[in-house]
C-alpha cells in the first residue's frame, strides 16, 4: 500500500512533489467536516413578519482531522535510541509561528490515494507514549487539523513523486499494519525471523 504524504505548496497553492515527506504509518481513519450554506430567519419587528435568508457558500471548504503514529523503538535489547521528535520536525514548518500576513503563511497538502487536501495547519498536538531508559521519547502520536479544500487527485502527479525505499518490517510495523495497535508487537516478535538482521 502506498504511503500517505505531506507536501509543501507553491505561491499559487499547488503541491510541490519535490518537497515531500512520507508518514511512517498510514492513518487508520480520516475525519472530514464540510462547510454548508447556513439557513436562518430574519425578523422584522416593525412589520411583524418573518423572512428567510440563506448564507451562500460559494466554495466548498473542508476541515481534515487525522492522527499519525511515529515510532523509533525496535527491540528491548537495543542500546541506542533515536528521539522520535526528529521524525516529526517537518510539521513545525507548517505551524507559521510569528507570521501575520496570510500571503506569507506556509500551506500544507495532505495527499493519499485520491484525496488531496490543501490548506493551513490549524491544530497540532503531540502525545508521547513510550520513552527510553534515559527519558528520550521513542513513540508518539500526532493529531493535526488542516482547514482548506479538497482539490482532488488531479493536482498531484504521482509519477513525479519518488516513493520511499522499502525497509524490513519490524514487529511494531506489523502490529500497526494488522491491528493499528503497537502494543501487540510481541505477537509478531516471536515469529519474526528477520529481527536478528535488524539488530545486526
Amino acid at each position: 500500500m502506498k504511503k500517505a504524504r505531506i507536501m509543501h505548496c507553491d505561491s499559487g497553492g499547488s503541491p510541490i512533489p519535490s518537497q515531500v515527506f512520507y508518514v511512517q504509518f498510514n492513518p487508520s481513519e480520516l475525519s472530514l467536516v464540510h462547510t454548508t450554506g447556513k439557513y436562518h430567519k430574519v425578523t422584522n419587528d416593525d412589520k411583524n413578519d418573518n423572512n428567510s435568508s440563506v448564507d451562500q457558500q460559494n466554495t466548498e471548504e473542508v476541515s481534515l482531522t487525522l492522527k499519525l503514529f511515529f515510532n523509533t523503538f525496535e527491540s528491548t535489547s537495543q542500546t541506542t535510541y533515536q528521539d522520535v521528535r526528529e521524525l516529526m520536525k517537518p510539521f513545525k514548518e507548517f505551524c507559521n509561528y510569528g507570521i501575520t500576513d496570510e500571503k506569507q503563511m506556509e500551506k500544507i497538502c495532505f495527499h493519499w490515494g485520491t484525496m488531496n487536501i490543501i490548506g493551513f495547519l490549524t491544530a497540532y498536538q503531540e502525545t508521547y507514549s513510550m520513552f527510553s531508559p534515559d527519558g528520550k521519547p521513542v513513540r508518539a502520536e500526532v493529531s493535526l487539523t488542516i482547514n482548506g479544500k479538497d482539490d482532488g487527485y488531479e493536482k498531484v502527479t504521482s509519477s513525479k513523486i519518488k516513493e520511499p525505499e522499502k525497509k524490513v518490517e519490524t514487529p511494531f510495523d506489523k502490529a500497526m499494519k494488522t491491528y493499528n495497535n503497537p502494543a501487540r508487537w510481541k505477537e509478531f516478535a516471536s515469529q519474526d525471523t528477520d529481527m536478528r538482521k535488524i539488530l545486526g
